[in-house]
């Protein structure tokens, strides 16, 4: 088959990416932690990235849940204790959850990144947000939840959509050392032609925690790690293929 029939066949495919790509722009694809920027490759691929760094993937995740106790498992404990979690409480996991859970996870998915680039990472890259770019992760992942949440609040489906085009947002400011509105703005051109993967990536998400879910705590460990895995592969594809993204510097 020529490579025109191979686009032509591509660009019926809604989760195929854009056929923008040249020829002197020929991505690795053979490469096993590069995919072709569809959300079922991207999904492939990341399964392999978490079993080649089980080990090691498995002690971030059960690392990076512990940490996030305060804002995520308060009001589980009360459950259990079968009272009601105190308005104090509830601010105290929101604020956790702004100030120091959200750059925790920040700074995980780092290293998930850096796994996918072959480079060398460390526990402490988990921490690289607390002393890089602290005020635009906590700043950016605000205003990005706030976009959402509005998004949802009207008719779900605008939040969707803000959630898919602020993918990278955090990333962005954390890999690229880039400010809020920069990175609100190159998240937003980054998506601009992967939006079907990426809607199939977010559902598929879904499924795949709820899976996990009901292989109980073991399960969700994994679940985390191939998801997080394959938005890494996804985010790092996109950048190869983006010679705009590529070339971008850092503004910080």
């Amino acid at each position: 088959m020529s490579n025109n029939d191979s686009k032509a066949n591509d660009s019926s495919n809604p989760f195929a990416s854009p056929p923008n790509v040249s020829d002197a722009e020929e991505l690795r694809t053979d490469d096993k932690y590069v995919c072709d920027a569809t959300g079922y490759n991207a999904l492939e691929k990341g399964w392999r990235l978490a079993i080649d760094n089980f080990l090691p993937f498995l002690g971030l995740v059960v690392l990076h849940e512990i940490l996030r106790i305060p804002c995520d498992y308060l009001d589980d404990f009360a459950y259990l204790a079968e009272t009601r979690l105190p308005p104090i409480g509830w601010a105290f996991q929101i604020l956790y959850q702004t100030f120091i859970g959200h750059v925790i996870s920040v700074g995980a998915f780092w290293i998930f990144l850096k796994a996918t680039r072959r480079e060398t990472f460390a526990v402490e890259d988990m921490f690289a947000g607390f002393h890089q770019c602290y005020w635009q992760i906590v700043g950016g992942g605000f205003l990005k939840g706030l976009a959402v949440v509005l998004g949802l609040i009207c008719l779900i489906l605008p939040g969707i959509y803000l959630s898919i085009r602020l993918s990278f947002v955090e990333v962005l400011i954390i890999d690229r050392r880039m400010n809020i509105r920069d990175a609100f703005n190159e998240s937003w051109r980054m998506t601009e032609h992967y939006q079907p993967p990426l809607l199939f990536l977010l559902f598929m998400g879904i499924l795949i925690e709820i899976a996990g879910l009901l292989l109980c705590c073991v399960g969700s460990l994994f679940s985390a790690m191939w998801l997080a895995s394959a938005y890494a592969i996804f985010y790092y594809s996109i950048c190869l293929r983006d010679p705009d993204g590529s070339s971008a510097t850092n503004t910080q």
